[in-house]
């Protein structure tokens, strides 16, 4: 039984006079670890000198010391455990139209593996006719299509899946609508300036969003506030670089910047 050859590692460990925590994480079977001193059944404290070697009486069967610190084994050990799955990770990079939301939205999910879904894509046909017009969209339009996005977020984290979804998510209230029973959710927010925006909008084919519509959206955007789970990057070199600058940013990518 694993209790047993625990129980045998870690009397062993402190008779032999070595590292008793490393039998012990070898038996993969540590669980607590308190900083306390060690105590018999008798209660009589044992004291350490050198590499976990026990003066003035013997360790517990279920318990190994080491340096001052007690780690305290399960009194029985339930097989049928497993690892639990990693939490699901829900990016929303937002930003206003034309600051490169999307490529990096489909970057991340090329290079993680995560669903991506476009958030123009749950407006309804009358906010795109709107803003065909050149019309700016109103709270009450948006409103709608900020619960669309975050239904589907919600599939995501019920699923345990990861995703990253685009939405300009402008002013803090639009973002705290789409956290509200969301706790995976986190912004990236991508910047460029006004300038370097109105350009590629003007650029842009196919789109319905007019570059007119560039100075409403600015005015109206409203930063990510520190309390805010969310980072900001700058649009700035190409777009691998601009992906490689959000992935440090998240935390997604550990190696360093070129």
């Amino acid at each position: 039984m694993a209790l047993r050859r625990l129980e045998r590692e870690g009397s062993g460990a402190a008779r032999r006079g070595v590292d008793a925590a490393d039998d012990v994480l070898d038996a993969g079977l540590l669980v607590e670890c308190l900083r306390k001193p060690a105590r018999t059944s008798n209660q009589k404290v044992l004291k350490t000198s050198g590499r976990g070697q026990a003066q003035g009486g013997t360790l517990p069967r279920t318990r190994a010391l080491f340096n001052g610190y007690v780690f305290h084994m399960p009194d029985r050990v339930d097989e049928t455990l497993s690892t639990p799955p990693p939490s699901p990770d829900v990016v929303i990079v937002m930003g206003v139209s034309g600051s490169g939301k999307s490529t990096v939205a489909k970057g991340i999910s090329a290079l993680l593996g995560w669903e991506f879904a476009e958030g123009d894509a749950f407006h309804s046909e009358a906010n795109v006719a709107k803003m065909r017009r050149g019309q700016a969209l109103t709270d009450e339009d948006r409103w709608p299509w900020l619960e669309s996005i975050g239904d589907w977020i919600s599939t995501k984290e019920q699923a345990g899946e990861s995703a990253v979804v685009t939405c300009s998510a402008l002013r803090r209230v639009y973002r705290d609508l789409l956290r509200r029973g969301r706790p995976h959710v986190r912004f990236l927010h991508v910047e460029a300036p006004s300038e370097v925006i109105q350009d590629r909008m003007e650029h842009r084919p196919g789109h319905y969003m007019p570059p007119s519509l560039l100075p409403s959206q600015l005015a109206t955007l409203e930063p990510l506030e520190p309390d805010e789970p969310g980072v900001s990057v700058t649009n700035e070199g190409t777009a691998a670089e601009v992906l490689d600058r959000s992935l440090h940013a998240l935390g997604l990518r550990k190696d360093p910047i070129a």
